[in-house]
């Protein structure tokens, strides 16, 4: 079966006189909603409403050419018979049309009615969006005033913090360039000592080498004074002589132990100094990179105050 929607008017005429046709040979008064009914793809009551008013028509024309051309008395009664039969049809047809629409009517008025209710709903809606919207509006105005306001007091903020940051990195530089004095400083003083210690190093190789030259000069003239003893007691004036240049030796000899013993002192002393100045520069090598980390740190807070992050409000 073809679709209603694809077919042409023709065709759909066709169709309707068709089931308008088969109502009337059967003697059945039908309405436009029974034709509809046989049209199931037909939604709209207008649409079949006019196919079928095309029909009547047609039958009307054709029942006037008959009455034109003239009858049998037998043939013009039962004609007028049908005439009859149609017309009341017609009347039922005009009748079922006015109520209808009387219905349609009424539909309409009901369909307004709610219509206007709607538009009243939409309206105090709108009404109840308007106001909404001004306190929306009002609320926004107050919050951008509050946030001007922290947005001014943090800005205050940024700055007494940026100043206050300034003079820590200014105490910064300054202690800084003391501890490079410092450091430099004590730099001279260990490169002092490192020579002074290499000086003390040579004074106690020297001394060395004379106590062991007078060793080795003691340990001959002893030997020599042996064999004079051995050989000529009468040499005893050479012999004291020699003593009191034994004893002369001796005290040398205690005296170069003394000196050597001084210098040994000198030398753990200036030993102990350079270990004490490698500590102390140790310690300020310490202390100088941690001030150069707080230095840093200050230098990245005092960027971030410079350039604090967009606010997003």
């Amino acid at each position: 079966m073809m679709n209603w929607e694809v077919m042409t008017e023709a065709d759909k005429q066709e169709k309707v006189n068709a089931i308008c046709n088969d109502f009337y040979s059967r003697g059945i008064r039908f309405s436009i909603a029974d034709v509809r009914d046989k049209l199931p793809d037909v939604s709209s009551r207008s649409t079949a409403q006019r196919f079928v008013a095309k029909w009547r028509e047609a039958a009307q024309e054709q029942q006037t050419k008959l009455m034109q051309n003239g009858m049998s008395d037998d043939f013009n009664k039962a004609l007028a018979q049908e005439i009859y039969r149609l017309t009341k049809t017609v009347e039922n047809s005009q009748k079922e049309l006015v109520d209808q629409a009387r219905a349609h009517s009424q539909e309409a008025i009901a369909d307004l009615s709610k219509i206007e209710s709607q538009l009243d709903e939409s309206e105090a809606l709108n009404k109840e969006l308007q106001q909404q919207v001004a306190k929306l509006e009002s609320e926004l105005a107050l919050i951008r005033q509050e946030s001007q306001s922290a947005l001014e007091k943090q800005a205050e903020t940024h700055v007494a913090v940026e100043q206050e940051l300034r003079k820590q990195l200014e105490a910064e530089k300054q202690t800084n360039t003391a501890n490079q004095a410092t450091i430099e400083n004590l730099r001279n003083d260990y490169a002092k000592a490192q020579v002074k210690l290499e000086s003390n190093q040579e004074t106690v190789d020297n001394l060395r080498e004379q106590l062991s030259m007078v060793q080795t000069k003691h340990e001959a003239q002893a030997h020599d004074l042996a064999q004079a003893k051995e050989t000529n007691a009468s040499q005893r004036a050479t012999i004291k002589e020699n003593e009191r240049l034994i004893e002369k030796l001796e005290r040398s000899w205690q005296d170069a132990q003394a000196a050597t013993a001084t210098v040994k002192d000198e030398l753990v002393l200036a030993n102990k100094r350079a270990e004490e100045r490698k500590w102390e520069l140790d310690s300020t090598k310490q202390s100088l990179e941690a001030t150069n980390k707080v230095y840093a740190e200050l230098r990245q807070s005092l960027n971030e105050m410079k350039h604090p992050p967009q606010s997003t409000t």
